[in-house]
């Protein structure tokens, strides 16, 4: 029994040498097979410029096994300066060299070409929607006393903000300044965000959930039921854009030529293009400046609107007129006049000294006043209870003698 258990434990001592000699051996391979490559030290953005002074901080080195290499990697710091990323690399993941470009500041793909808008930091949701993002495009929009609010465009590639391709490195990620968003854009959106300008929309960018990015295609909005919003949208049902081929909206059959349309009377009212403080006088470069001419149908319009205000140069704003407003009646008047107020004229109060007389009765007093440099006169006589508070004056001034017409008892 016991030569059994000896034979046993050989062989399991056996069993264990050649399987350690077998796992040192398999390292050893892995080891000679790893190669060391270049890979992003963090997540870097589309757009980023790698120079000689932020390669050390957006690089890292790891080795990985030959056959997990990709077809196609950079392998030394020198192919990556002075180059800009078009497409944004995640953090551990090697650098393509067709992700490289020596070329503009961005990369606008195949197809397509770049517009920019207008946009500030509140409706570029507070700076997160940068380059390489897919965002929606909001619309709003004045049609008389309502206000139309429809999706413009849908999984929009945002090129750059304000003319940069990536955020400040000494910020948190994020575009704390923002002023325009430029898009890449298809000729048929370019025509959408110009026909939404030309109609003084306010445009909001609403950033997209990765997941979704997937999903643009299946959502419904269509192309022309937005082109015929803009192009006609104060004889359309607001927030409801009418499609052209939508058979509910056409023309019952009917025997004989078909019914004319109604014609709409249309009346131009100014409207506000940006914030006009209260006090504001009107003159034509305030109206050049601030105020745009639109068309609204005229049972529509506000009754109290202002039509023309070059009727009114000269008037001044009564209260504050907001962008994208039309002007009342009750909110222009004459300029307020502010009272002319002329500072007081400080007047010097006149000297007086008091003299005490003794005679036979009693005390009495005599007040004079400086008439002039050393001239004083006699004002007369003072009560004893007024004179007492009298205070005595500096022995410096010369003391005045009663002239020869008072008369002491």
């Amino acid at each position: 029994m016991k030569q059994k258990n000896l034979i046993l434990m050989v062989v399991a001592v056996g069993c264990g040498l050649a399987a350690a000699l077998l796992t040192s051996s398999m390292s050893a391979k892995l080891k000679d097979d790893a190669v060391e490559v270049i890979v992003a030290s963090k997540d870097l953005p589309v757009g980023t410029m790698l120079t000689k002074e932020t390669i050390a901080t957006s690089i890292a080195r790891k080795k990985m096994p030959k056959d997990a290499l990709p077809p196609a990697l950079v392998l030394s710091e020198e192919e990556l300066v002075d180059k800009r990323l078009t497409r944004g690399v995640r953090a551990a993941e090697t650098f393509n060299p067709a992700d490289l470009s020596k070329g503009g500041v961005v990369t606008i793909p195949h197809g397509m070409n770049m517009m920019t808008i207008p946009c500030g930091l509140t409706d570029a949701v507070a700076g997160f929607a940068g380059p390489g993002s897919r965002v929606d495009i909001l619309a709003t929009y004045n049609q008389g006393p309502k206000k139309v609010a429809f999706p413009l465009l849908v999984d929009m590639l945002v090129l750059t903000i304000n003319s940069a391709v990536s955020p400040d490195t000494k910020g948190n990620g994020t575009f704390t300044d923002v002023s325009m968003v430029s898009f890449a854009v298809t000729r048929e959106s370019a025509l959408l965000l110009k026909l939404a300008q030309e109609r003084s929309c306010r445009m909001t960018l609403v950033l997209r959930h990765d997941e979704q990015q997937q999903l643009a295609k299946k959502e419904e909005w269509k192309y022309e039921d937005v082109k015929k919003l803009l192009e006609d949208g104060d004889r359309i049902e607001m927030g409801k854009p009418v499609a052209v081929d939508d058979p509910e909206k056409r023309a019952p059959s009917v025997a004989g030529p078909a019914p004319a349309a109604e014609k709409v009377e249309l009346v131009t009212i100014p409207v506000a293009t940006a914030d006009v403080a209260r006090g504001t006088v009107i003159t034509a470069e305030v109206l050049k400046k601030n105020f745009e001419k639109k068309e609204f149908a005229k049972k529509d319009a506000p009754a109290n609107a202002v039509a023309d205000l070059e009727t009114l140069i000269g008037k001044s704003f009564l209260s504050d007129v907001a962008a994208n407003q039309f002007v009342a009646k009750s909110q222009v008047g004459d300029p307020v006049k502010v009272a002319e107020v002329k500072p007081a004229v400080a007047t010097k109060p006149k000297r007086t000294h008091d003299v005490i007389v003794q005679t036979g009765s009693g005390n009495k007093t005599f007040r004079y006043e400086e008439k002039s440099a050393g001239e004083w006169v006699i004002v007369g006589e003072v009560k004893p209870a007024e004179g007492e508070n009298k205070p005595t004056p500096p022995a410096a001034e010369p003391t005045p003698t009663p002239t020869p017409d008072v008369k002491v008892d």
